[in-house]
C-alpha cells in the first residue's frame, strides 16, 4: 500500500514541470500525466481535452527512450489510427531523426535509437500478438475489446517491462467494463 499512496500523492518537481509544459506547449493536466512515474497510467477525458496532444508526445518520448524497441499506438480501428493520430506523428517528428516510413504499416522507425512507432487497429487483435512491447498507448480504450490488453498487450510488455497509456472518453457499455476497472483499480 505504501507504494501506491505514494505514487497517487505524488508530485512533480516545480523546476521539471514548468520546463516541461513551456518546452511541449503541454495544458497543466497533461505535464502532470507527461512526469508521472507509473508504469500504468489511465487518462478519462471528454472530447477536444488533449488527450491526443498529449499521446503523441509520449510516443515519440517512449522512442527516444529504448534501443530498437517497438512503441504501439492503438486504436479501436486501423481506420481511426489513421486517422487520429498518423499525421499528427508525422507532424511532430522532425524528419532528421527518420530513418524509415512505412504508409502502409503506419510505422516510423527513428534514426538514432532504431525505434519503431507504429499504429494498429484493434479489431484485428491477432496482429498484435507475438510482439515485444516497449511502450503502448490504447487511444479510446473503453471500445477496445478487453482480451486485446490482458492476453495480447500486457504480456507483450512483459519481457521489457514496458509502460502503457490508456486514454478515453468517459462512457458506461458493457464493452468498457475493464477500462473502468482498471480506473478504478489505480484511482
Amino acid at each position: 500500500m505504501g507504494r501506491l499512496f505514494d505514487k497517487l500523492n505524488w508530485k512533480p518537481s516545480a523546476a521539471e514541470y514548468k520546463r516541461t509544459v513551456d518546452n511541449l506547449k503541454l495544458l497543466p493536466w497533461q505535464g502532470f500525466v507527461y512526469l508521472h512515474p507509473s508504469r500504468f497510467r489511465i487518462v478519462v477525458a471528454g472530447r477536444r481535452s488533449g488527450k491526443t496532444f498529449l499521446c503523441k508526445h509520449e510516443l515519440y518520448r517512449a522512442a527516444l527512450s529504448v534501443e530498437k524497441g517497438l512503441v504501439a499506438y492503438i486504436a479501436p480501428t486501423l481506420k481511426m489510427a489513421k486517422q487520429i493520430m498518423w499525421r499528427d506523428l508525422l507532424d511532430t517528428i522532425p524528419p532528421e531523426m527518420i530513418a524509415e516510413i512505412n504508409r502502409t504499416d503506419m510505422s516510423i522507425v527513428l534514426r538514432n535509437t532504431g525505434t519503431m512507432i507504429r499504429s494498429f487497429g484493434a479489431e484485428m487483435p491477432d496482429r498484435l500478438r507475438g510482439l515485444s512491447y516497449s511502450f503502448a498507448v490504447f487511444d479510446e480504450a473503453a471500445d477496445i475489446d478487453e482480451e486485446v490488453w490482458v492476453k495480447i498487450v500486457r504480456p507483450g510488455l512483459a519481457d521489457q517491462q514496458g509502460d502503457a497509456l490508456f486514454l478515453g472518453t468517459p462512457k458506461v457499455s458493457a464493452g468498457s467494463k475493464w477500462f473502468y476497472d482498471i480506473y478504478c483499480d489505480v484511482s
